[in-house]
């Protein structure tokens, strides 16, 4: 799912994916809502991406070539927050249909609430984020509901920023907000999705 520029982008993810063996399915949340980017809005929000991530699972379970409870979603800084809202245990049920295999959310921040999943999570957020809410994650990871099954796990990395997995290319701003590449973070955020990924998406 990708951040607020919207489409296209992440081609650099969508081959370190193919590369490791899983094949990829780019979801647009913004064409068909005639939007360019929500950069320096608020009126469209993660949370309203949900149906467009359940329509994207129905669809690639009807592919031959798909082990249906095997689909994973990754979600990168907007796309990161639709994918948290997409694996609560309440969306999912009211999707109706068996959840995803496993989620993981580059710095899309946390929230200070209760968490029940139906999806285990993987959050990886840099400390120093002026973008995304890192402050809430300890609190996040305290207050998920662990009667459940899925289990919510967040790495932060201290003195990352926004955007540490793209690169490499000059820190810079954007809207007020600093975006830099960290190549010991990036280079460890892709060991763990990797192994997060595998663990549960392969068979």
């Amino acid at each position: 799912m990708h951040g607020c520029g919207g489409p296209p982008g992440h081609s650099e993810w969508i081959g370190r994916l193919n590369g490791w063996g899983y094949a990829t399915y780019y979801i647009d949340s913004f064409t068909a809502r005639n939007l360019k980017h929500v950069c320096a809005e608020r009126q469209f929000k993660g949370a309203e991406r949900v149906d467009d991530a359940y329509a994207a699972l129905a669809h690639l379970r009807t592919r031959a070539d798909v082990l249906a409870d095997r689909i994973g979603l990754i979600g990168f800084s907007h796309g990161a927050s639709a994918t948290a809202y997409v694996v609560r245990a309440d969306n999912a049920a009211r999707a109706g249909v068996p959840p995803f295999a496993a989620a993981v959310a580059y710095y899309g921040g946390c929230r200070n609430e209760r968490v029940q999943l139906a999806t285990d999570l993987l959050i990886l957020i840099g400390e120093a984020d002026d973008w995304a809410n890192a402050k809430a994650c300890p609190r996040m990871l305290e207050r998920q509901d662990r009667a459940t099954r899925a289990r919510l796990t967040i790495v932060s990395y201290p003195g990352a920023y926004h955007d540490f997995d793209i690169g490499p290319r000059t820190p810079r701003e954007v809207l007020g907000h600093r975006i830099e590449y960290n190549e010991a973070t990036a280079n460890d955020s892709f060991v763990r999705t990797k192994a997060f990924f595998d663990q549960r998406l392969k068979r």
